[in-house]
């Protein structure tokens, strides 16, 4: 009887154990249990976004296939799978649409330019300078307040407000400068060298004073474009008929007056500022 219980609890014993496994073959189980969770987590990403599924561990046993372009890094095949995916594609375009429309917008050229702008429009160059130091002020403050902005008013609404501003601001700063062009005098004569210059959306012939001031080495003088520098009219018949000697009248550079009146100011300059 005793022989027996003995036997009964050996039995039962050997039932409820577990089998015996090595620390290495524990080991081998665990990283295969990780690389099948990683697997199916990348599957599910995939799937969500509507990518194409990488190869699983469990398909390549742990080794890269020397072909495969996934694994290899390929970046043209890369490449052509970020543009077949269509959510990705549309967000690819509208980031680089954006960026050229800034560039188109001439926003760069306009601030580089902004001292040089100025002074066409009539102000003393130290003025000029200054004037284009607020308005690279303003610019930060524009951005500090679109930053504020951004999440109340909404990403699109607000490029939609900025690039009409923007194209009310171009149209405006062009106004401004036709206006001091054809306000600025009457060109009767226009000596060699002066009566016309390299024009890409105009026909470049000297006709007011603002066009015979930006040619260099000619001013202008009483109704007259003729040799020149920054000091006065050259001695020539047609300074001393236009000029008569007198270099009081005498613009160079730029037209700062109204109808040719060295000693006003020009009315417009200030719609350059606003615009700005």
């Amino acid at each position: 009887e005793t022989t027996s219980l003995a036997s009964s609890s050996s039995s039962s014993s050997s039932k409820g154990s577990l089998p015996y496994e090595s620390d290495s073959s524990l080991e081998s189980r665990s990283n295969s249990l990780d690389g099948d969770a990683a697997s199916q987590q990348t599957a599910s990403t995939a799937g969500r976004w509507g990518l194409p599924k990488l190869p699983s561990h469990s398909s390549t046993n742990n080794k890269r296939h020397p072909g495969n372009a996934f694994d290899d890094g390929n970046a043209f095949v890369r490449l052509y799978i970020m543009l077949s995916h269509a959510p990705t594609r549309r967000a690819l375009m509208l980031g680089c649409g954006l960026m050229a429309v800034q560039q188109f917008s001439g926003i760069n050229t306009v601030m580089y330019y902004a001292a040089s702008i100025y002074e066409m429009s009539g102000f003393e160059e130290v003025t000029a300078v200054w004037l284009s130091g607020f308005t690279a002020l303003a610019q930060v403050a524009g951005i500090i307040i679109s930053i504020f902005l951004v999440d109340r008013a909404g990403r699109r609404t607000l490029v939609l407000y900025s690039l009409g501003f923007v194209t009310l601001s171009l149209a405006g700063l062009a106004a401004s400068f036709y206006l001091s062009r054809v306000t600025s005098g009457h060109v009767e004569l226009a000596v060699d060298g002066c009566q016309i210059q390299p024009a890409t959306i105009w026909d470049g012939v000297t006709a007011y004073c603002y066009d015979c001031a930006s040619i260099p080495g000619c001013g202008y003088c009483s109704g007259a474009c003729i040799a020149g520098n920054v000091t006065g009219p050259f001695d020539t018949p047609e300074a001393q008929e236009f000029c008569g000697g007198n270099s009081d009248d005498w613009q160079y550079s730029t037209c700062s007056g109204g109808n040719g009146d060295s000693s006003a100011k020009n009315p417009f300059g200030l719609l350059s500022v606003v615009f700005m």
